[in-house]
């Protein structure tokens, strides 16, 4: 979901590539300053997920859609 996961907060790879998803595992393993930044990214991401929120985003949408 484009909306929740961006470069900020996961590792995007393609299910089917078995080297993508290596490197991506690799990366998480061996590189501690961007494990601790995807863990701020999505820390910062889920405080702007709350069902009040989302319920906002969603009434916003559909009275621009009308």
């Amino acid at each position: 979901n484009d909306e929740l996961l961006d470069e900020t907060n996961s590792i995007r790879v393609d299910p089917l590539n078995q080297n993508e998803i290596t490197k991506a595992v690799m990366q998480l393993r061996d590189d501690d300053v961007f494990r601790r930044t995807l863990r701020e990214g999505s820390l910062d991401k889920a405080k702007g997920l709350t069902l009040k929120i989302r319920a906002d985003k969603i009434i916003k949408y559909l009275r621009g859609v009308q």
